[in-house]
């Protein structure tokens, strides 16, 4: 598949797990979970939340 074509290309063992409850996105581990980075749909939107929040209670009680 394209994630252990990637890999290899790369020199790099990985593996893919389809466990992820999420509308989309991925989570990657590395260093037995030491590193973690998270780019799903609902962690995307949890950070941009936080900016414009401020922005929408200006527009909604101003």
């Amino acid at each position: 598949d394209r994630a252990d074509a990637v890999a290899a290309r790369e020199g790099v063992s990985a593996s893919v797990q389809a466990t992820l409850k999420s509308a989309g996105g991925l989570v990657i581990e590395a260093d037995n979970g030491r590193i973690v980075r998270r780019n799903t749909l609902e962690d995307r939107l949890e950070r941009v939340r936080q900016y414009v929040q401020a922005d929408v209670a200006k527009v909604l009680f101003a």
